[in-house]
């Protein structure tokens, strides 16, 4: 692979590269864009070794950058109407809700700009987190309490599971169990990302890379049984398994979609 740098990659180096001299707003951006189409090329065999030598900075402080932006970007798409409140929220409240999915973010934020400030403090977002973990936590609590008798077994479209499914449908919660447990190596990775020595932890690749795996592993498991076939493997939609994993929601007809009545 060439180290050579294009006229336009150039360009492009010597704009990030200035965002980054004026400790804009834009830094985490342009480490993101230095980092991802590796600009640092042409003088530096790394990331690492370009965050070091040019910047005099850790290769994890450079990802803390850039996980900061991330989850600003993700925030203001889904509070558009916020968008110039988010710009200005400080690194240290938003390291706090890297382990969220992008939609508990948003509501962290929510919730802590109405604490009296203008801009989330780190302090107001943890509390914000605390209460919606709470709620969470309460939601699961009731769920359990309320779950339907073993004999009729409801799947998540209200549809009652079919006998010769119900091995599918527990494997499908252990595969969901899986995923939570994901959710708690995530927010354990973020706190030990904050720790002295964790500097070779690379904490935003892997939390990146955990994001990823929990959405696949919850992208398998059991959704409903093949409406077009009725859960009895024969048609190509369920592939012969008889049921729709949640991964393959897209592939049905709006008419199906309709008899489901479920998102």
């Amino acid at each position: 692979m060439t180290t050579a740098l294009t006229t336009s990659e150039k360009r492009t180096l010597e704009a990030c590269e200035l965002d980054i001299e004026k400790g804009a707003s834009m830094v985490g951006r342009a480490m993101q864009t230095i980092r991802d189409d590796r600009l640092y090329r042409a003088t530096h065999k790394t990331f690492e070794a370009y965050c070091q030598e040019r910047w005099k900075i850790s290769r994890q402080h450079a990802h803390n950058k850039i996980a900061h932006t991330e989850v600003v970007a993700a925030i203001t798409d889904q509070l558009p109407e916020m968008s110039t409140m988010v710009d200005k929220i400080p690194e240290r409240a938003t390291r706090q809700i890297r382990d969220l999915e992008p939609e508990q973010q948003a509501k962290v934020i929510e919730v802590a700009s109405k604490q009296g400030t203008q801009v989330p403090t780190s302090k107001a977002v943890a509390s914000a987190k605390e209460q919606l973990e709470d709620f969470l936590e309460g939601d699961d609590e009731e769920e359990t309490e309320e779950a339907p008798s073993p004999s009729i077994i409801l799947d998540d479209c209200n549809r009652s599971v079919p006998d010769h499914l119900s091995a599918h449908y527990e494997l499908g919660a252990r595969i969901a169990s899986c995923a939570r447990t994901l959710d708690a190596t995530l927010r354990e990775l973020n706190e030990l990302g904050k720790l002295p020595g964790s500097e070779f932890l690379h904490v935003a690749d892997l939390e990146t890379r955990l994001r990823a795996a929990k959405k696949e592993i919850r992208d398998s498991r059991y959704w409903t049984a093949c409406p077009r076939c009725d859960g009895s493997g024969k048609c190509d939609l369920c592939g012969f398994r008889r049921f729709i994993p949640v991964s393959s929601k897209g592939l049905l007809t709006q008419p199906e979609k309709d008899v489901l009545k479920c998102n």
